[in-house]
């Protein structure tokens, strides 16, 4: 038995209890992601970047997959450009905004890493990302206070975040080969960039998926009543 949750290891011993030793659990993705990034400032002028990293410390995208939509990019295929899109402008799309995620992702499957791999990688974007250290034998800070609001991008509950984070690298591994994780949409004759589309199959990513559908049946005018019901 396997189980996703938002809150994996939290209440373990339950779950273990209730379906025996062969039971394993994992902590989603999405919510992985979500303890460290709800503890940056949105506002500062690193964020994005600082998230295109943590991500990449986290996941990579699948080779011959991200090839074939970088490849996309070089034709002048994809996208809104309709011209060949560079290096550079790949890159700042990354970096600044998230449209890159939003827009794309569905042509990319995520491969999670290893767990030593993520804490790694983890510490090194800590580092590269913290402005000030308390204690003068670590790693001094390499990033930088906003220009406009002189404010960190870390808050006081980033660092707790990433160290038990790392702890939970464990929790996130697939159960299944990666060509188990997705279903491929072959792309139609249409399709001016022949990218297959992806969707994930891990249990987190259908919940997500439906919970952005909810979204748009929010209050329309509906009366108090019918909304509280």
């Amino acid at each position: 038995v396997v189980m996703y949750s938002d809150t994996w290891p939290n209440k373990d011993d339950f779950w273990l209890m209730r379906f025996g030793e062969k039971f394993d659990g994992r902590l989603g993705l999405f919510h992985y992601e979500k303890r460290i990034i709800k503890t940056l400032r949105m506002g500062h002028i690193d964020y994005h970047r600082a998230i295109r990293d943590l991500c990449n410390a986290i996941y990579e995208w699948e080779p011959n997959s991200y090839a074939a939509l970088l490849k996309a990019f070089s034709l002048g295929r994809i996208g809104r450009f309709d011209r060949p899109v560079d290096s550079r402008e790949i890159e700042k799309m990354q970096s600044t905004s998230s449209d890159f995620r939003k827009k794309y992702a569905k042509y990319l499957m995520k491969s999670i890493r290893n767990p030593d791999v993520i804490r790694q990688m983890m510490t090194q974007w800590f580092t590269q990302y913290k402005v000030t250290t308390s204690n003068r034998l670590e790693e001094p800070g390499l990033g930088r206070p906003d220009p406009h609001t002189r404010k960190f991008l870390f808050t006081v509950d980033t660092k707790g975040s990433v160290e038990q984070q790392c702890k939970n690298a464990d929790k996130i591994q697939d159960m299944l080969p990666l060509d188990e994780v997705y279903r491929v949409i072959p792309p139609t004759k249409a399709t001016k960039h022949g990218l297959s589309e992806y969707i994930s199959l891990r249990c987190e990513s259908k919940l997500e998926c439906f919970h952005d559908s909810l979204a748009n049946f929010a209050n329309g005018g509906m009366r108090m009543s019918l909304c509280e019901t």
